[in-house]
């Protein structure tokens, strides 16, 4: 769980310093409205043509893990049980799903919020921004790598 958890700091710490160097060149898209100045849709085009390609490498690359038998039957049964979902959040956990929905909806708001504030309140560049985002990345990154990984190397799971 520390690399996933590690994998996704980095992706958090590269993700918006690229976008903050993109926003930061001036490359001008053709098509961007006069108003906005010159590079700040370019990580806009740069992510849309990143998930392009992910999208393309993955069906040209990755095989379908399921069965045809079991194919057949998801889409026969269809993807979501709405009995087990409710049957899951009357449970035990439904507590910790709350925790962990709210949490995650609290970073995604921070993720959000942030960059506006910053912009908006404080008059600061993208570039600026970037390199904020990396530098919280770059924490959470060594956080998980070292002090995640020390906790948990001698135990098979952690609950």
């Amino acid at each position: 769980m520390g690399r996933i958890g590690a994998s996704l700091a980095l992706g958090v710490m590269m993700g918006p310093f690229i976008g903050g160097v993109l926003a930061e060149s001036g490359i001008l898209i053709p098509g961007t409205p006069v108003d906005l100045p010159p590079g700040v849709a370019t990580p806009f085009f740069a992510s849309l043509a990143l998930a392009v390609l992910n999208f393309v490498l993955v069906l040209l690359f990755l095989p379908e893990s399921l069965s045809e038998k079991a194919q057949t039957v998801a889409w026969k049964e269809g993807f979501v049980h709405f009995t087990r979902m409710r049957t899951f959040f009357a449970g035990p956990l439904a507590p910790i799903l709350v925790l962990a929905f709210v949490w995650s909806f609290g970073v995604s708001n921070n993720q959000v919020s942030i960059p506006l504030f910053a912009e908006l309140i404080l008059g600061e560049e993208p570039g600026r921004l970037g390199v904020l985002f990396g530098v919280m990345g770059a924490v959470s990154l060594l956080m998980q790598l070292v002090f995640l990984s020390t906790i948990t190397r001698d135990r098979k799971s952690v609950v």
